[in-house]
């Protein structure tokens, strides 16, 4: 019973940390990457919440943040984006949620870090 729960911590610890390497990767091109950004902002944010982790409710946030951002991006790329022939500049107020997200987990990341790293 002791070794199940070790290996499941430890699964934990591996989807967490995929989740990481797709938000990289989502991070390095905001459009074509969104998709991994996506997906890598819920891997760690339900990660966190299963290790019942400090902050994983602001992972949360985020994750639905750069959701609602990543939805507002699609929608506006769909329609053919933004510029004096296409939607006005101030429709991009609805793209805020996404780097919002971003700047969430990049956050609440390096604090879990150093907390981490100072307790030990």
């Amino acid at each position: 019973m002791n070794l199940s729960f070790k290996t499941n911590e430890l699964w934990k610890k591996r989807w967490f940390t995929i989740g990481m390497v797709l938000f990289i990767l989502g991070t390095i091109d905001p459009l074509e990457g969104s998709p991994f950004l996506l997906i890598g902002s819920f891997l760690m944010a339900r990660m966190k919440y299963l290790t019942k982790e400090i902050y994983w409710k602001h992972y949360k946030i985020g994750a639905i943040l750069v959701a609602v951002g990543f939805i507002a991006l699609h929608f506006f790329s769909f329609l053919g984006g933004f510029g004096p022939n296409d939607l006005s500049w101030w429709w991009t107020i609805f793209l805020i949620p996404y780097p919002l997200g971003w700047l969430f987990f990049v956050f609440f990341f390096f604090k879990w870090v150093f907390s981490v790293n100072s307790s030990s």
